[in-house]
């Protein structure tokens, strides 16, 4: 579970997205660590529910329960459709070109997707244990850059950059959000989880664990390198032209570039695997048991015992991106996107006390009303961010919130509402005992 969790996270949304603010100072690490604070936040109120209800899709079941049946379609459907768009597959294809550029990026998108699809349709274990092994490789060469980065450093370079601006700060906590965002995808896996007590320790565990990768690596990169070895590099088209690979070169020469290429490479296979994949059709699967979308995407294969056509589906929008390699439009779509979920979790956090107190009988966070009140106004910022021009942020994206919110909104009218199922806190209390007995049944070794 800590590997699907941190292998989700690391993406490129720090090959990329927050890598292309690194140029603006050391100062950034203010916005990787303020953005680590908020969704650690968000991820203690996930992990509280994802104990109190150990059900496939838990994230749509969050806002269902405590603030309607609107509110629960937004949250599973957000992150559902942000996972499956926000564009790693592109960004797959981008680094598969750099090792064998004879074939074009948006092909080679293609077609790692259809290769992670099956190895999806393979089986959880399989899928799971293969995630684990690119993980491992992951974390160990970004560890390798900061702790070989470390002896590098050299204070004076910090003193090179420029004071940081509202812009280039904003800018960080709008990537630094895209680039977080991937622990809460273990909580769609609360129904698989062997032992359901094991879900806050992953999803929590894991997050510190990356905010501390992140703000090392950026402290590590701005202290390498000069910022004068910045100077163009912004929003690079491709992971091969973006800080990191100065800094690597900078770090290990020529064969650093060709092991951060291999580290991106592992990054975005991982998001791909169970971030694009993964994750969005166990929502999908979730939300149709539900009656939000047609029952064909709850057929589960009797075999592998994975949901076939919510899967297939989330392939569906993998291949879209793959096909136009519309990078950097995902990015912000995926972000607002998870950025109204996060104002839902803050708010469905703060009512699940209050309406289902029996439902918290394995385990709660301390903290409580001031961690949800927190996690809303960050959500609230970050959402604002999103809009702001002078902070980073881009005006366009506002009409674009608009337009998802009346689109779903229809949606829910004209076909979701009739359909979906009530919520009954009984059946949740039911699927805790037989969570804690399966957890025993496998601890006692039968």
């Amino acid at each position: 579970m800590f590997a699907i969790s941190a292998g989700a996270v690391l993406g490129s949304g720090i090959f990329i997205a927050l890598s292309s603010f690194a140029s603006s100072g050391p100062m950034i690490d203010i916005a990787v660590i303020v953005g680590g604070i908020f969704f650690l936040l968000w991820m203690i109120i996930g992990a509280e529910f994802s104990v109190a209800m150990p059900k496939a899709a838990s994230l749509e079941l969050w806002a269902k329960s405590t603030l309607g049946g609107y509110a629960g379609f937004l949250m599973g459907f957000g992150y559902a459709f942000a996972w499956a768009t926000c564009a790693e597959a592109f960004a797959l294809g981008i680094l598969t070109h750099y090792f064998v550029p004879s074939i074009d990026p948006r092909i080679w998108g293609v077609i790692l997707v259809t290769i992670f699809l099956i190895i999806n349709l393979a089986g959880v274990q399989f899928s799971g244990n293969l995630q684990l092994a690119l993980t491992i490789g992951l974390i160990s060469i970004i560890w390798f850059f900061n702790l070989a980065g470390l002896v590098k450093i050299n204070p004076a370079n910090w003193g090179t950059y420029p004071p940081i601006t509202g812009a280039a700060l904003g800018g960080a906590i709008i990537a630094a959000m895209y680039a977080y965002v991937g622990p809460l995808l273990v909580a769609t896996a609360a129904e698989e989880a062997k032992d359901i007590r094991d879900m806050p320790k992953a999803m929590i565990s894991s997050t510190i664990f990356i905010i501390a990768m992140y703000a090392i690596a950026i402290l590590v990169l701005t202290g390498v390198v000069p910022a004068s070895a910045f100077k163009g590099v912004s929003q690079a088209a491709t992971p091969m032209e973006t800080p990191f690979v100065i800094g690597m070169k900078e770090i290990a020469g020529p064969a650093g570039v060709a092991l951060i290429a291999l580290a991106a490479w592992l990054a975005s296979a991982t998001d791909v695997l169970m971030g694009n994949l993964y994750g969005a059709s166990r929502l999908f699967y979730g939300m149709t048991k539900d009656g939000y979308f047609p029952k064909v995407l709850a057929y589960v294969s009797p075999k592998t015992r994975v949901p076939v056509w919510s899967l297939i589906l989330a392939a569906a929008f993998c291949y879209f991106v793959a096909a136009t390699g519309w990078y950097w439009a995902f990015v912000y779509v995926a972000t607002i996107a998870w950025d109204i979920d996060y104002v839902i979790i803050a708010l469905a956090g703060f009512m699940l006390r209050r309406k289902y107190p029996q439902l918290l009988r394995i385990w709660k966070y301390p903290g409580y009303p001031a961690v949800p009140i927190i996690s809303l106004i960050g959500a609230i910022v970050v959402l604002a961010l999103c809009f702001i021009p002078q902070l980073g942020g881009d005006i366009r994206y506002l009409w674009f919130t608009i337009g998802y919110l009346a689109v779903t909104y229809a949606y829910w009218k004209l076909y979701a509402e009739k359909r979906v199922k009530p919520f009954d806190p009984e059946e949740y209390i039911k699927a805790q005992e037989e969570a804690i007995k399966e957890a025993e049944r496998i601890k006692a070794g039968k």
